[in-house]
């Protein structure tokens, strides 16, 4: 079995408060449900943030939103490549390494 490269997408939420969440959402594979799915995330943003919703409800993880505290909202996409990088940069050894007196 071949699997799919992943794609995936996040929308980061600042509030009032400097705090930071990151919620992470898969990509559909078809260009047509992808776009569909970031028109829906403006459409929810853009209610929430002109008065329309009272609150805003976001997975992965779960928060709810007071959308009075939301400072801003960043979006981003990643691609099989960028997925590989972050990955080898997590695993990269931290820490010092010294060098023999010798």
């Amino acid at each position: 079995m071949v699997s799919e490269p992943a794609n995936i997408l996040t929308w980061t939420v600042v509030t009032i408060d400097g705090a930071e969440t990151t919620h992470t959402y898969d990509v559909p594979l078809s260009p047509k449900e992808a776009r569909q799915l970031v028109d829906s995330f403006a459409t929810i943003f853009l209610d929430a943030l002109n008065g329309t919703l009272p609150a805003l409800t976001l997975v992965n993880p779960t928060v709810t939103y007071n959308p009075a505290h939301i400072v801003r909202v960043n979006f981003n996409s990643y691609g099989q490549i960028e997925l590989d990088k972050i990955l080898a940069d997590a695993q990269r050894p931290m820490g010092f390494q010294f060098a023999s007196a010798g």
